[in-house]
């Protein structure tokens, strides 16, 4: 994977402008992953390494796919020890709006940010799903991999068709 060329989906590089994430940290991520491993219930496969964030050394997850001889990085989430070692989940009800509703058709990634924040870490709910949180453990943002086998295709359309103006 190493000498393989690494490009990055949009919806990569939308979160990396709205999270204020450095540009080269998913390459960097993909390049020195001390773990790797596929997801079976997504079909992707997860790079970690520690790397530095928000000016600490840090880990961090990139969900990628191995095409056409190069690499696309589909997704990149900041992670604690726990959150690689189990699946948690989050009790209470959390209010998801479809304010900045972003779907990446290539990448099949429905992007849900709740608020403006830097994203402290990231829990995966299921497979494919995951929420991320502030400092202050408020959520900041769902994301949804392989959104159209997930959600229902209308669903899925109808947002695509918002984000382009086709509606």
């Amino acid at each position: 994977m190493r000498e393989k060329p690494v490009r990055y989906s949009q919806h990569l590089e939308e979160r990396l402008l709205l999270r204020r994430i450095e540009s080269d940290l998913p390459r960097h991520v993909l390049r020195e992953a001390e773990r790797l491993f596929a997801d079976v219930a997504t079909g992707y496969s997860i790079a970690i390494a520690t790397a530095p964030y928000r000016e600490m050394d840090h880990l961090v997850m990139v969900v990628f796919e191995e095409r056409q001889g190069q690499v696309i990085a589909v997704t990149i989430h900041p992670l604690d020890e726990r959150d690689v070692e189990a699946k948690t989940e989050i009790e209470g009800d959390s209010m998801i709006t479809e304010r900045g509703a972003r779907y990446d058709p290539e990448a099949d990634v429905l992007y849900l940010p709740t608020q403006d924040g830097e994203i402290a870490r990231s829990q995966e709910l299921s497979p494919g799903v995951s929420v991320e949180f502030d400092d202050d453990g408020n959520l900041v943002g769902v994301e949804i991999l392989r959104a159209s086998k997930i959600l229902p295709e209308k669903v899925v359309a109808s947002l695509h068709a918002k984000q382009t103006g086709v509606i």
